[in-house]
């Protein structure tokens, strides 16, 4: 089913404020009867913004207007029908029964969208996020309705998108805590609460110390150390790994300076680059502030990025990669062999070193598959002259292995966890090497 542009203002959509003054009226004559027979659905189109990035605000609203044609057929004269945001509707309606109920609604408008539409000459196809809110006798307020819509919404696109999910008081709670969880991440910013730990990196062959690897921790004032998968998530959301991202390079250049100082030689440091980092424009200009300000040798910085955000745009890393291998920056490829057939990036990038990721290693002693794997990216860094270091180990067989295939360097639990800047400087100053046991502080 294909449709050209219509305009919303045909369609005779409500705004936010009378579809408020719609809500508000019902949930009067719902408290009056006790009886919950009334829902709010709200749907909000999915990737919307990549479209109208794409092809133009013109065409997005051409497809707003489109969408919400299509969905007034589906509803009858009496369902107050709102367009609440930029790329989000909302829908009034009395459920009435199995084929009218706010399930079978939502069905039935992702059954019209996926049809695809065509608009002035552009087929486009779109998806919805649905959440369901049901007006019972409890709601204090026409907003509290709407908002446990949205937030069940947002909930249906946390999970996969082109999905329906109905208002659970479990989901206010979450999304209050998601709520305060980000409130306390931008005071951390400020309020300088986060922490660089080092995991030490080791040469297959004799154990030694190779570098270490940079890990981002949050102490939290009240709750403690933080583990990563609690807030980084949240801070790519939000945009707030470009600030943090931009201390981490500095203090672990800050940290390379100081070893380099005990040592005489540099010690080499990795610091982890967010693909949102490494596409904004001033990063080259960070990591030349905080060599520049620290002090330390350049050669000292090895820079890790996944392979989603050099191939996405290879003349563009190519751009920013340059200016950092002539800084004497070196860059390694993160989680190597996650997610790409084509490896002809490899030989257009300049790279140093790839990193296998811990996938492939966890089973590496125990099946041939993933064994022959392991082996043929060896070979292929090899034949580059790219260094190659194999993440995730926790079993002395998996070095072993690794021994076999050649592969430089390895870090994992079995060689140490990650550990304060003090017990790594300790490392650095001991000369400490696998398996000497990495608590000597």
């Amino acid at each position: 089913m294909r449709l050209v542009g219509r305009r919303t203002t045909d369609a005779g959509l409500l705004n936010r404020a009378q579809f408020l003054d719609q809500i508000g009226r019902q949930l009067k004559r719902t408290r009056k009867s006790l009886t919950a027979s009334h829902v709010v659905l709200c749907a909000d189109i999915d990737r919307f913004k990549v479209v109208s990035a794409s092809l133009g605000r013109d065409m997005g609203d051409l497809l707003l207007d489109s969408i919400a044609f299509r969905i007034r057929g589906l509803l009858a004269k009496q369902d107050a029908f709102a367009r609440i945001g930029g790329d989000e509707f909302a829908i009034l309606f009395e459920e009435t029964g199995e084929s009218g109920t706010a399930t079978s609604l939502a069905d039935a408008i992702q059954r019209v969208l996926i049809g695809g539409f065509e608009i002035e000459g552009t087929t486009m196809y779109a998806t919805a996020s649905i959440g369901v809110a049901r007006l019972t006798p409890g709601y204090e307020s026409a907003q509290d309705v709407l908002r446990d819509a949205e937030i069940a919404m947002y909930h249906a696109k946390s999970r996969g998108r082109a999905r329906s999910e109905v208002f659970q008081p479990v989901m206010y709670r979450r999304a209050m805590d998601l709520f305060e969880l980000e409130r306390d991440l931008r005071r951390a910013v400020e309020r300088h609460e986060f922490e660089l730990y080092y995991q030490p990196i080791v040469s297959v062959k004799t154990g030694r110390v190779r570098s270490f690897e940079s890990l981002l921790r949050w102490r939290h004032p009240e709750r403690g150390l933080q583990n990563p998968g609690q807030f980084l998530p949240l801070l790519k959301e939000t945009g707030l790994i470009v600030p943090v991202g931009e201390w981490v390079v500095m203090d672990a250049c800050r940290q390379a300076k100081e070893w380099e100082t005990l040592r005489g030689r540099p010690v080499s440091v990795t610091v982890n680059l967010s693909p949102q980092q490494f596409t904004h424009t001033s990063v080259v200009s960070t990591v030349t502030h905080a060599i520049d300000t620290t002090g330390v040798d350049p050669r000292a910085l090895l820079l890790e990025i996944t392979e989603d955000a050099l191939v996405e745009d290879l003349e563009s890393a190519r751009e920013t990669l340059l200016p950092l291998r002539e800084l004497g920056v070196r860059t390694m490829i993160d989680d190597f062999g996650t997610g790409y057939s084509s490896l002809s990036y490899l030989r257009r990038l300049p790279i140093d070193a790839i990193k296998i990721d811990a996938s492939f290693i966890g089973r590496i002693e125990r099946f041939t598959e993933d064994r022959m794997i392991v082996r043929a990216i060896v070979a292929l860094a090899h034949a580059l002259q790219l260094r190659v270091v194999a993440e995730g180990i926790e079993r002395s067989e998996q070095l072993a292995e690794l021994l076999v295939l050649e592969c430089e360097e390895a870090q994992g639990y079995l060689i140490s966890a990650p550990v304060t800047a003090g017990i790594a400087t300790d490392m650095v100053v001991k000369r400490w090497s696998w398996p000497m046991e990495p608590d000597i502080a």
